[in-house]
């Protein structure tokens, strides 16, 4: 049966973990109290823990789900389920997120694909001013590439050890990280598979943060990280070496001001080919997670998000991605939220010379009828413009459903 190797640079691996529209949901935690709030959920307390369970069911229309030029438009359907873990102790901490969901496209079924992500962090309190810190991670995901039978699957899994250690008003923090990452093969026919995992690679990394508290509102910090991406056959199916080293520092404030709380840093990021026919990658990067409680009904959100990424593509040696989000949410009333988001990326696929310009605008409402049941309802618009026209398309997508919780 013919093989054929990765080749169209599309099918952007981004770590799930810092995509800007999953942290917005993450920036303000949800309050441990039963009664915080009169519309959240309650949860459930098993043993010293509080689990909170919830399932979405979502229905609408995608102009364009394979997000190519002049797509064919499907109605989508999306069943999710997630449950979050968080412990009562006055000591140590552990929390956990899980999230499946089955996404389907009627009209285009080689792109209907089930997701799962996981996430568990915890802390550990020797002594006062030392704690042990890990975590654990896992997803699994579909790339979107388009005309293809039956779409590539990655798996990303890992996990971090570390301690931090307070000194008078200095904080440093210290971590070692491993993570694995594994491609399944695509279908581009029914007997012509595309090959991708020359792909998979094994990724060890430390980092080191050093934080000062210089007032009890602004603690600026120092970021250093370090990692080593070593592939699994030392050349690719095109003839290529993809192994490369990683290093990034950046430099920012935690703020904590009353109604404007997060952190903001900017640096710069490097990542070196061990293959001298690899160019490098090499950038300007900005990270930030801010919240500003304008009024008690307004609230703002900016998250911005900066990383270098695999790609299955040829001739790539990864993509530099950035992205701003901003998200304004205002509740008419303690059960009407309606909210409106607009953000901009940038993908650089360095190699080739590609430059993706990506932006969306959305407007959603959640309608809470009481603790446990919420009708939610999107309207999004995306655009991408490439400086390789034929990777320009737009997109509508519009969701109504309901939402479960406990």
């Amino acid at each position: 049966m013919p093989a054929v190797a990765a080749s169209q640079p599309v099918g952007v691996i981004r770590n799930r973990d810092v995509l800007p529209d999953r942290n917005l949901t993450t920036v303000t935690p949800q309050p441990v109290a039963a009664d915080a709030k009169p519309y959240d959920p309650t949860g459930v307390t098993v043993g010293s823990f509080l689990v909170k369970p919830a399932v979405e069911i979502l229905a609408g229309y995608d102009s364009n789900p394979t997000r190519r030029a002049r797509g064919a438009g499907s109605p989508v359907a999306i069943v999710a389920t997630d449950v979050s873990v968080r412990s009562q102790w006055e000591r140590h901490q552990f929390n956990a997120d899980f999230r499946g969901a089955y996404t389907d496209d009627t009209n285009v079924r080689g792109i209907s694909h089930p997701t799962f992500e996981a996430r568990a962090q915890g802390r550990y309190d020797v002594i006062d001013g030392t704690a042990i810190t890990g975590e654990a991670r896992f997803v699994n995901d579909a790339l979107t590439i388009p005309g293809l039978l039956k779409l590539p699957r990655v798996t990303s899994f890992g996990g971090s050890a570390g301690v931090l250690q307070k000194l008078g008003a200095s904080e440093i923090a210290f971590k070692g990280s491993l993570d694995r990452v594994v491609f399944n093969d695509a279908m581009i026919t029914t007997n012509i598979p595309l090959r991708t995992q020359d792909r998979n690679y094994t990724q060890p990394g430390a980092q080191l943060r050093v934080t000062y508290v210089l007032t009890p509102n602004i603690s600026p910090f120092v970021d250093m990280s370090f990692d080593r991406r070593n592939h699994d056959l030392q050349v690719d199916f095109n003839g290529q070496r993809r192994d490369s080293t990683g290093l990034a520092a950046r430099a920012g404030a935690v703020v904590n001001m009353g109604s404007l709380t997060g952190e903001a840093s900017v640096g710069y990021l490097t990542r070196r080919m061990d293959s001298p026919a690899m160019p490098n990658i090499n950038g300007v990067i900005a990270d930030a997670t801010l919240a500003w409680a304008a009024t008690d009904t307004t609230t703002f959100v900016l998250v911005a998000r900066s990383q270098a990424s695999e790609t299955p593509a040829m001739n790539v040696s990864g993509i530099l991605s950035r992205d701003v989000i901003l998200q304004v949410d205002h509740q008419f009333e303690p059960w009407l939220i309606g909210t409106l988001r607009g953000g901009y990326g940038q993908d650089q696929f360095v190699g080739i010379g590609r430059t993706d310009q990506r932006t969306f605008l959305a407007a959603g409402s959640t309608y809470k009828m009481n603790r446990n049941i919420q009708l939610k309802s999107e309207v999004r618009t995306e655009w991408t413009r490439s400086n390789i026209v034929m990777n320009n398309f737009m997109a509508v997508v519009g969701v109504v459903g309901v939402r479960f919780q406990y």
